[in-house]
């Protein structure tokens, strides 16, 4: 069976990879596969690539970086397909003095629920209980609003803290008119050992570990 894949984006390479991988396994339903890719461009990555202009600055294309955490085939196979890559540290900071009830900016790396152990005391105290009980009683209730969400997720402290005030400068909106539909990875969770291992960090420990991939290349 011929098998033709119009263009050599992420998606087309991923099924690619997965199919060789297959191949190699010799699974028998894909022993008489043989795939054609087609792609207008010379190199492989669609959107996912750097442009360079007359100038020479390099223009990246694409959108967010990818939300890999919850998917480690996927890191597998980005780092067989590429053997080096550059850590960089992620230095995105959210502006949080409306905790602190007094002027000036208070800076805490974003996303401000991965922050909370630098909050106040008492936001933060507040956040580590309300998170403690979600840890320990677990709702299955759907949410039908993203406030819903964040609130079943993270509790009220950080929705209205954070989650409500940015949702409404990003969108216009408020969260009680949002769905949670579009949620899926784009906003990250926060596990109880993720959060106990923040909790043990100094706050320059805290930046450093949040950071992401990039080609070398």
């Amino acid at each position: 069976m011929k098998i033709v894949v119009i263009g050599a984006a992420p998606t087309a390479l991923g099924f690619a990879y997965r199919l060789n991988e297959l191949k190699k396994e010799n699974a028998g339903e894909v022993k008489d596969v043989e795939l054609i890719m087609l792609e207008q461009e010379a190199f492989a990555g669609g959107l996912s690539c750097t442009a360079i202009d007359e100038k020479g600055f390099l223009w990246d294309m694409g959108i967010h970086i990818t939300f890999s955490q919850n998917y480690p085939y996927y890191d597998k196979a980005t780092q067989e397909a590429v053997k080096e890559w550059n850590l960089l540290h992620r230095n995105c900071l959210v502006d949080m003095n409306c905790m602190f009830g007094e002027k000036g900016i208070h800076l805490v790396p974003y996303p401000a629920q991965f922050a909370v152990p630098l909050f106040p005391e008492k936001d933060k105290h507040n956040c580590l209980a309300e998170l403690k009980e979600r840890y320990e009683n677990k709702s299955d209730v759907r949410p039908v609003t993203f406030e819903d969400w964040v609130l079943k997720n993270f509790g009220p402290t950080i929705h209205d803290s954070f989650f409500k005030p940015y949702m409404r400068k990003i969108w216009t909106i408020e969260t009680s008119k949002m769905t949670p539909i579009w949620v899926g990875n784009r906003v990250a969770k926060l596990p109880q050992e993720k959060l106990e291992s923040l909790c043990a960090m100094s706050k320059e420990e805290l930046v450093l570990s949040l950071a992401h991939l990039y080609l070398k290349e």
